[in-house]
């Protein structure tokens, strides 16, 4: 069902392709705190990826490591720049100086000071170039986009070009020597994996009255829940989700990071989030419970699960099935080989058959890719009213998401003084803007 994605109807977009930093630098390069990956074909991207959340001093050096990136862009320094893309054995040792630096300062600047600085640095001049994520709190990721003013030579262009080649050519050569449907070991795999039982379990009481959830998670997935159901009703005349459905399944896909998609399963299986039934979560801990969480590649269990899936889709109009596609950015184009990518199988397929019972929604911190003129769905306007409206088609209560066009008899000055958002796209700011004016008692 096209109508639900908030990515691609044209997979053919941008390609990825990873790698790590480390090559022939020597064994002190594997004790860096960040990776490298590489994002060519359309826009060139860079993204360097802290290792291990939850070692402070990786994390500590990782902000120095972001601190030098945001200074080398807004001083347009792309030879400063490449040493990070290419680092040096040395470059642990330069790190742990700065570091040092810093907290040894008359005026020391702990890592929250720095991490301020760092998001403010961003928004004041590098918002276009530069994408943290997340969005807030502590950064674990950081996109560089590679644009005309910051790279006027091409030169940065090359040095990205020649490392994804590279890349490309060691990941051929490791699939020749990997059984074809291994979709295990076709992944990147952290080497000191976090707790991931202790960070689900803070994260489970970080808000007493609802378990396993913070407060803006909890607004995201109202408005999520909003918007699919004004998609219903919009497209197909559905004005309850329960006169068309009694039961609701769900998938979920991922990037190829085990850390990214053993962490998601953690989650989803906690008990206390509420995803899974009892029967369901007892079935998981014997072994027997039903997959539900995928990566973008081919193996055995994700293809057989697709088209059991499809399967389930055409024989079951009454389930609404969630496809919820994580890292959405992630590989949505043609292989090397002009071979139709994982991504575009289980997450596009959707846009061509059109279901009614299907749902997609995609997730990612930097969807550029997703948004761009062939790409993006068609833009609906939609209002988030302020206040109570009343027409002669109905009444709308504070809080309502109305499709602009679906009444004409909303007043101008009502659109004017109303947050305008769009159908298939939610930004994050939105929840932002919604806690805001609840705190406000502008919404009830």
């Amino acid at each position: 069902m096209a109508c639900e994605s908030d990515g691609p109807v044209d997979a053919d977009v941008s390609q990825r392709l990873n790698h790590t930093s480390g090559g022939d630098h020597g064994s002190d390069q594997d004790t860096l705190p960040f990776e490298v990956n590489y994002y060519t074909s359309g826009e060139t991207k860079c993204t360097f990826q802290l290792k291990n959340v939850d070692d402070d001093e990786n994390y500590s050096l990782f902000l120095d490591l972001l601190s030098n990136i945001v200074d080398a862009v807004n001083k347009l320094d792309t030879k400063r720049f490449c040493e990070f893309l290419n680092p040096l054995p040395d470059l642990k040792k330069d790190l742990r100086d700065w570091n040092k630096r810093r907290k040894e300062w008359p005026v020391e600047i702990d890592d929250d000071a720095l991490l301020q600085k760092i998001r403010d640095r961003i928004n004041s001049s590098a918002k276009e170039i530069i994408c943290p994520y997340p969005a807030h709190g502590k950064i674990t990721c950081l996109d560089v986009t590679v644009q005309d003013d910051f790279d006027p030579k091409g030169e940065l262009q090359k040095v990205i070009e020649t490392n994804a080649a590279e890349v490309s050519d060691t990941e051929s050569e490791a699939g020749e020597e990997t059984s074809i449907g291994e979709e295990k070991d076709d992944c990147v795999v952290d080497e000191n994996p976090p707790d991931e039982g202790k960070e689900v379990d803070d994260v489970a009481r970080s808000n007493p009255e609802k378990p396993c959830y913070f407060p803006t998670q909890i607004e995201m997935a109202a408005i999520l829940k909003q918007r699919i159901e004004a998609i219903m009703e919009y497209y197909y005349g559905i004005a309850n989700l329960s006169d068309a459905f009694d039961d609701i399944d769900f998938t979920v896909y991922t990037a190829r990071y085990r850390m990214l998609s053993d962490q998601t399963k953690q989650r989803i299986c906690h008990p206390d989030a509420g995803v899974l039934s009892e029967e369901e979560l007892t079935s998981h801990k014997e072994g027997n419970g039903t997959k539900r969480m995928f990566m973008y590649g081919h193996g055995e269990d994700a293809d057989k699960h697709f088209e059991q899936l499809k399967k389930e889709v055409i024989e079951k109009p009454k389930t609404l099935f969630i496809i919820i596609a994580d890292e959405c950015h992630w590989g949505i184009t043609k292989d090397k080989d002009q071979k139709p990518s994982a991504h575009n199988l289980f997450i596009n397929n959707w846009c061509e058959e059109s279901p009614i019972n299907v749902v997609v929604v995609q997730i990612s911190a930097t969807p550029f890719n997703l948004l761009t003129q062939d790409s993006r769905l068609p833009v609906v306007r939609c209002l988030v009213l302020h206040d109570k409206v009343t027409t002669t088609r109905k009444t709308y209560e504070a809080g309502d998401l109305l499709v602009e066009e679906s009444d004409p008899e909303i007043e101008k000055s009502v659109k004017e003084s109303t947050l305008e958002v769009e159908l298939h796209v939610v930004d994050w700011s939105e929840v932002e803007s919604r806690l805001a004016r609840c705190k406000a008692g502008s919404i009830a």
